[in-house]
């Protein structure tokens, strides 16, 4: 079944640039406005410090459902299990040392 949602159902953003979904069936969405989980019913969003409205281009969500951010200028953002902190690396960086 098909359902098209909008600002009007509680979706943070409609500029939706990529999206996944996660071994128990939750949507993750990478949106203007950041991180976005959809179960179902209702959105939860997350924007990991220091990043800038717009700076999520793709997703993808990995074998423990913990979704992976790549920004539009080179980094790699993830959303930690404990669903309240990021890791975040970038091209920059030393290899393996996140940044945070």
């Amino acid at each position: 079944m098909l359902r098209i949602l909008s600002l009007a159902d509680g979706l943070p953003s409609n500029e939706v640039f990529d999206l996944a979904e996660d071994a128990g069936g939750d949507m993750w969405l990478a949106s203007n406005a950041g991180l976005v989980r959809y179960d179902g019913n209702s959105f939860e969003l997350w924007r990991p410090p220091g990043m800038p409205r717009g700076a999520v281009e793709t997703i993808l969500v990995d074998a423990q459902g913990r979704p992976w951010l790549g920004l539009v200028d080179g980094g790699l953002v993830a959303l930690e299990s404990d669903r309240r902190s990021f890791s975040h690396w970038h091209r920059e960086d030393p290899p393996g040392w996140p940044t945070n």
